[in-house]
């Protein structure tokens, strides 16, 4: 791989939780960077003393440290780096001295990243954004939750000091002074509270370079998601741009040591995005009308997954209509959860015995006597059950991504649970007829463009006739039609950085692996002058494939 990660380890972690009352979620980037197909290894401070090590990869990402990590020695191998190494702002007094930059005091952790280099701007832009950056904790909106039901109230394994810090901004700003004309400042920090206080936000020289706010902790924090602190719904600010920013860079780096990146693209050989429809079933359903809709997905070539509430199982028609779902080719059933923490265990009991096996996925029901969605707690239920995936509603990601978790001691951990893009609702009520056809083909655009998963929500009680005339106008070029336990399979098998490795060769060639096999693999190759070539592979554990840019 020619991608590193640099973390501070479990020690800043604890560090980081203990004295400042925040997690160090740089150790989560992983989860942003392979969504893109970008695998990276991982190592600690320690990589920054082998030249080997740092000649060995393109591109170096250094989150925050311990103090006293930077020395001048590993400035100096910095600055050396045939690519480029990262830094993580607030930058160290011995980087930001050797950068040309001088810190003149913190900055608000809330403002924008706007690029100001053209060669960065481009590098970005293929990545489906424009490069840039909006760093906040999002917004919150009240909703009715009955206080029974809420997270607090119940056995849920988070401590208070850890949700607050769950809750904390975990990246900081400095306000830097640029002090030589030999720095190459590539874009600026504009601070949401003081618009007119505009400074560099990213800076190089030679092979290093410096960020004045904690991008890479901002992107791993993104991943994840804080238990709720009130009743309410929150939003995180969209990441496609930051995203787009971080990679770009990367890829500028790879220019600079004249080598060749590798990345998976999203979905399988002849497809560039994925559709499927999320059935919510709220209401009880009736087995003909489920058959209908059933047997309209045939004609129409699409595939669901169905959420079921519990209480729609036990009745002989309830159950009927259970098992026309289950044995439909392109059809699933999930977990529609009511009582997280205090009884969805017996609802999905009570599934599973209609289905004959296991559900893979879950999402909550939104009433207000129910638990709904309540951030970290619903992922920690799905992850403790051993779900492959489950939703993630007050985020805007297009792509499927592994989760990031916060201990009690306040280490970062990787979840295997797969986190599912928001979904695209088709009702803006409960009132037959209401709905937003408009907005979910604008999604339907965005996400084909930008090669993610689009979930069309719909209550399958409602607007049929209107659904499947949506989904006739929906754009086909590209398209894979899944389930989202087909996508969620596909995704663990390509994009969460444990099944297939890129590892690069010499004369431009990428060594291709997978320790399961992988058919249909589409592996884009970026040479050193930007050109973007993609090859279609199959690959398993005894048979390897060498990509060569020539």
């Amino acid at each position: 791989m020619s991608v590193l990660l640099v973390t501070g380890g479990a020690a800043l972690e604890r560090d980081v939780f203990a004295r400042e009352g925040r997690a160090c979620w740089s150790a989560a980037l992983p989860v942003a960077l392979e969504k893109h197909g970008m695998l990276a290894e991982t190592a600690g401070p320690e990589a920054l003393d082998d030249p080997a090590v740092l000649a060995a990869h393109a591109a170096v990402l250094v989150g925050r440290q311990l103090p006293g990590t930077w020395t001048p020695a590993r400035v100096a191998a910095a600055r050396a780096a045939p690519g480029g190494v990262v830094v993580e702002g607030p930058l160290p007094a011995v980087v930001a001295e050797a950068l040309g930059v001088r810190g003149v005091g913190t900055a608000a952790p809330e403002g924008s990243i706007q690029v100001t280099d053209g060669a960065l701007r481009a590098a970005g832009l293929p990545f489906g954004a424009t490069p840039g950056a909006h760093l906040s904790t999002g917004t919150s909106r009240p909703v009715a939750l009955d206080d029974d039901q809420r997270w607090t109230a119940l056995d849920v394994p988070i401590s208070p000091a850890a949700a607050a810090a769950w809750r904390a901004p975990g990246w900081e700003a400095q306000r830097l002074d640029v002090v030589d004309p030999a720095t190459v400042v590539l874009a600026d920090w504009i601070p949401h509270d003081d618009d007119r206080d505009r400074r560099a936000a990213i800076v190089s020289r030679d092979g290093l370079v410096g960020l004045s706010v904690g991008l890479l902790s901002f992107l791993g924090q993104s991943h994840t998601t804080a238990p709720y602190a009130e009743a309410e719904h929150r939003g995180w600010p969209r990441t496609d741009g930051a995203e787009a920013l971080l990679l770009g860079l990367i890829d500028l780096l790879h220019t600079r040591a004249g080598a060749v990146r590798a990345r998976l693209r999203p979905w399988p050989d002849g497809t560039t995005w994925a559709l499927h429809v999320r059935h919510d079933v709220d209401r009880t359903p009736k087995p003909a009308a489920v058959a209908d809709t059933v047997a309209r997905h045939a004609a129409a070539g699409t595939r669901a997954t169905w959420y079921w509430r519990a209480r729609h199982a036990g009745s002989a028609a309830g159950d009927r209509a259970l098992r026309t779902v289950a044995d439909a080719p392109g059809h699933e059933v999930a977990l529609h959860t009511e009582r997280l923490w205090s009884g969805a265990e017996r609802e999905r009991a009570a599934i599973e015995a209609v289905l004959g096996g296991p559900v893979a996925g879950s999402s909550a029901h939104g009433d207000p006597t129910c638990f709904r969605f309540q951030g970290a707690p619903n992922l920690l239920w799905a992850a403790r059950h051993d779900l492959v995936y489950t939703e993630l509603i007050d985020h805007g990601h297009v792509h499927p991504h592994r989760t990031a978790l916060l201990r009690d001691d306040g280490t970062v951990a990787l979840s295997p649970l797969l986190c599912l893009p928001h979904h695209a609702s088709f009702e803006r009520s409960m009132a037959e007829g209401d709905t937003l056809p408009e907005e979910v083909r604008a999604a339907a655009d965005r996400i084909a463009a930008a090669g993610g998963l689009l979930q069309v929500l719909n209550h399958p009680d409602l607007n049929q006739d209107a659904l499947f005339g949506l989904l006739a106008s929906l754009p086909t070029e590209g398209r894979a039609d899944l389930t989202a336990l087909e996508a969620a399979r596909w995704w663990d098998d390509t994009h969460t950085g444990g099944n297939v490795h890129l590892v690069p060769g010499p004369g431009g060639t990428v060594h291709v692996t997978a320790d399961r096999p992988v058919d249909g693999l589409r592996i884009e190759v970026r040479t050193p002058d930007g050109e973007l070539r993609e090859r279609a592979v199959s690959v398993g554990p005894q048979q390897s494939v060498d990509l060569t840019s020539r």
